[in-house]
């Protein structure tokens, strides 16, 4: 059976070509960047509202830090090269 590479359409949405995946992450949680280049997002998030631009700009932001290595976790740390941009991070989940 043959088939071709590509031609199916998934209907995944992307934001700044990182896939863009719903999921409920739990009480206070909008959006998450993840190693692998995606980001979750609540599902009662309206993408066409300013926070969804605001939470997906910022999260798109860490998907980059973690590019370009100055950003790295796991299920027990959180490691910054970049400090200012770690305390950013702990200044958020703090708050």
């Amino acid at each position: 059976m043959a088939f071709k590479l590509g031609s199916e359409k998934r209907g995944i949405r992307t934001f700044n070509g990182a896939p863009v995946l719903k999921r409920n992450m739990g009480a206070g949680i909008l959006a998450e960047a993840n190693k692998d280049g995606t980001i979750f997002v609540h599902p009662d998030l309206d993408e066409n509202s300013k926070l969804y631009r605001e939470t997906m700009n910022h999260e798109y932001e860490h998907l980059k830090d973690m590019a370009d290595g100055k950003l790295d976790y796991n299920d027990t740390t959180l490691d910054g090269k970049d400090e200012q941009c770690l305390e950013k991070i702990l200044t958020e989940l703090i708050v």
